[in-house]
């Protein structure tokens, strides 16, 4: 396994930032942020805390998370 994590950010959109992680298994503690997320999961699961009806198993897809709301994103499998 060969884990890289990259993120990107511009000047000109402050707002936006970007991070990509390949074969990671980074645990993130809650947290939030105060501008809608948009996140994807291509390979593996991970498992997502915040959702209204508790933990979730994300397979592979996208989504969106409300800005302000406190979640977690756990490594769940390859």
């Amino acid at each position: 396994m060969n884990a890289t994590t990259e993120f990107w950010r511009d000047a000109a959109m402050p707002y936006v930032e970007s991070r990509r992680a390949c074969d990671s298994r980074a645990c993130y503690r809650a947290h939030s942020h105060p501008t809608f997320s948009i996140g994807a999961v291509d390979q593996g699961t991970s498992l997502f805390t915040g959702a209204a009806c508790g933990a979730v198993t994300l397979h592979r897809g996208g989504g969106g998370v409300r800005a302000g709301l406190a979640r977690a994103c756990l490594q769940s499998t390859a």
